[in-house]
């Protein structure tokens, strides 16, 4: 039986899918004002993964980022075959 898909599952693929957006050319000026506008639509969600993504990539390099990127995505990987996402 799966399990539902948790508010920290969400938070979880925003980060992901902001990284991913860095990774091809987003500045973090970008994912600011998309925050903005998801805080005034109340998506609290995706609003926490772009803060998370906000802080990684304003304290590291693209090299660090590319490895979260790897990371995260065996996380999630693993979590789909263990039936846990």
């Amino acid at each position: 039986m799966k399990r539902e898909f948790t508010f920290e599952d969400s938070v979880e693929r925003e980060y992901l899918l902001a990284l991913i957006d860095v990774a091809y050319g987003t500045t973090v000026n970008e994912l600011e004002d998309e925050l903005i506008e998801h805080e005034k639509k109340e998506n609290y969600e995706v609003c926490e993964g772009l803060r998370l993504a906000i802080d990684f990539c304003d304290k590291k390099t693209i090299a660090d980022l590319k490895k979260e990127i790897v990371s995260l995505t065996e996380l999630i990987n693993n979590k789909k075959n263990n039936n846990e996402y």
